[in-house]
């Protein structure tokens, strides 16, 4: 019995550990206007499927996204930063998490507009509407990478 109270004692709580755990995933960084909800709605999402959030308040985001190349056609109320990665609006985790996984040769990932339904937008009464996820190339075109809701 000592032997497992020690053990109990070096290991800790399983359960916080877990807990713990859960936003021990890829670092995002998001940059976000301090007077945005919605923002920091998307950024509850990414915390609850394992990110580990900064969240950044600025005055300014324009310069953040033209150096990451999200043209006024990409844009939408925030931008993030993840390992390499431009992430551009209410691009689900799901979404995010395949990219870090296939990694495929692009800047990034845009959900144009602030579509309703996805992830930040999501709200109780809201109808959701079909969206497209689509990949940045690094010569400024896009393609599709995921179809929401069609």
């Amino acid at each position: 019995m000592a032997l497992f109270s020690c053990l109990l004692m070096l290991l800790g709580n399983p359960a916080r550990v877990l807990a713990q755990g859960s936003h021990e995933g890829p670092a995002i960084t998001v940059h976000r206007t301090a007077d945005c909800g919605c923002c920091t709605a998307w950024e509850d999402h990414l915390k609850a499927s394992g990110f580990a959030v900064t969240d950044v308040v600025s005055d300014n985001l324009a310069e953040l996204k033209t150096s990451h190349g999200i043209t006024e056609e990409l844009e939408s109320c925030h931008t993030a930063l993840v390992e390499g990665y431009v992430i551009e609006g209410h691009v689900p985790a799901s979404a995010v998490q395949r990219l870090l996984k296939e990694r495929p040769a692009i800047n990034g990932l845009s959900a144009p507009g602030m579509p309703m339904g996805s992830p930040g937008m999501d709200e109780d009464g809201i109808t959701p509407e079909p969206y497209v996820v689509v990949a940045i190339h690094g010569n400024g075109t896009t393609s599709v990478f995921e179809r929401h809701g069609f």
